[in-house]
């Protein structure tokens, strides 16, 4: 090998490692995202009376309040957005819900509206 390959070698190697540092970056940011989603619902379980504001219909009131104990876990990885309005699928207990959340601040969300499917 000349001088020539090994430099060449040494430069598109240092670029592979920096793109391979952003996209693992990228996935550490969008993770900790996500769970600042889940902490935002979860936050919403433990307050009785935001419960009652944010539900959308009467089942879904009684439901949460009587399983608020349980952990919520995710059911897809699918986010989608309309308007500003995220709508965010989790699993409490064995019941699925649409939580649909707003961005406050670039790493906190408010529970706008829960429906369970």
């Amino acid at each position: 090998m000349n001088r020539v390959n090994v430099e060449l070698f040494s430069i598109y190697g240092g670029f592979f490692l920096l793109v391979l540092v952003g996209i693992i970056l990228a996935l550490i940011i969008n993770d900790l995202l996500r769970r600042r989603m889940i902490l935002a619902c979860n936050l919403l379980l433990i307050n009785h009376h935001e419960i009652a504001k944010v539900s959308m219909d009467s089942e879904t009131e009684k439901y949460l309040l009587r399983n608020h104990h349980h952990n919520l876990y995710r059911i897809n990885e699918q986010i989608e957005r309309e308007n500003g309005i995220l709508k965010y699928h989790l699993c409490l207990g064995k019941r699925a819900f649409k939580f649909y959340l707003k961005k406050r601040n670039a790493w906190n969300y408010d529970v706008v509206a829960v429906k369970m499917d």
